[in-house]
């Protein structure tokens, strides 16, 4: 089984309380990537910035994560290797490392300046969200749903797109998408949303929006939390939720589009899926389901190739 998460928030969760990747206590562990059957392992870490942290304290947030993600690439040198390019990637899986793909979730690490783009690119932070729930100084989140992008907000996707950072629209409001939609030029994904049309949740993708990522090329992480996988009855969440958004996007187009952004150590997921050594368990459901090519798209080829092809 090969493996390409699109997103987790395991490094931010692990610098707040002073641990480090060798510990168990989260979701995605060395030890528990052993005991997984894992053969090539791709992970997107978010560096993740809460809505109370703005201008200058998002910065100071974002360069404490950056430092904490840097420490465990030291402290593991033969386990995890951070991904620069595309060509990276099965370089560095197949010496069986961790390939880890810096991303930032939430724009807020901009700080409202255009130069901070370049600068957190040139750290090699591949992708990043323009916002949280709130709104940020780029545009409008899911909590703030009557705010579009700023001014500001599109000179940043522009800037964005020059110095090749992908732009994840996972936590914008519909307004910010669609003034998103009207001004983008290159392919964009959503790293942790899941169908509108199966869990009516507004962090969810309408059918319009995958509609959308399908027509760019782009990818759609399939979100682990269980209040975006089921509607009414979360808690009963599970591998059933996960292959229905499966099946309603792939009945959208979405074959080349699908993949899988657990939202690990940053979200409630069902127990049966949990932490990176219970993947196995997803993937024998998802093949049994929908079959060995379709999930091995959905697990591993698809993010595999987008990044191949857009860095």
């Amino acid at each position: 089984m090969k493996l390409f998460d699109l997103h987790c928030d395991t490094i931010t969760g692990l610098e707040t309380v002073g641990l480090h990747l060798g510990n168990d206590a989260a979701a995605i562990s060395i030890s528990k990537l052993e005991n997984s059957g894992i053969s090539a392992y791709a992970q997107c870490f978010a560096i993740f910035l809460d809505d109370k942290y703005r201008g200058k304290a998002a910065i100071e947030k974002w360069d404490r994560i950056y430092q904490w993600f840097l420490k465990q690439l030291e402290l593991y040198p033969n386990k995890i290797e951070q991904v620069l390019t595309g060509a990276d990637l099965e370089k560095i899986t197949k010496k069986g490392k961790i390939a880890a793909i810096l991303t930032t979730e939430s724009g807020a690490a901009f700080a409202g300046q255009l130069e901070r783009i370049q600068e957190l690119r040139e750290k090699g932070c591949l992708l990043t969200s323009l916002t949280w729930n709130g709104d940020t100084e780029i545009g409008g989140g899911v909590y703030t749903p009557k705010i579009g992008l700023t001014p500001f907000g599109k000179e940043a996707v522009a800037e964005m797109e020059r110095v090749g950072m992908i732009i994840d629209v996972s936590h914008l409001c519909d307004k910010a998408v669609d003034d998103f939609l009207k001004i983008r030029q290159k392919p964009f994904l959503a790293s942790h949303s899941n169908c509108r049309a199966i869990c009516n949740a507004a962090r969810n993708l309408t059918d319009e929006y995958i509609q959308e990522i399908v027509h760019c090329k782009g990818l759609i992480g399939i979100n682990y939390l269980i209040y975006f996988l089921r509607e009414g009855d979360p808690e009963n969440a599970g591998i059933s939720d996960v292959i229905r958004h499966v099946e309603h996007l792939l009945n959208l187009g979405a074959v080349n589009t699908i993949a899988l952004g657990s939202d690990f150590d940053g979200a409630k997921v069902p127990a049966a899926f949990d932490s990176i050594d219970k993947m196995n368990t997803l993937y024998t459901a998802c093949q049994k389901a929908l079959g060995t090519e379709i999930t091995e798209k959905l697990f591993y080829q698809n993010a595999l190739k987008f990044f191949q092809k857009n860095f």
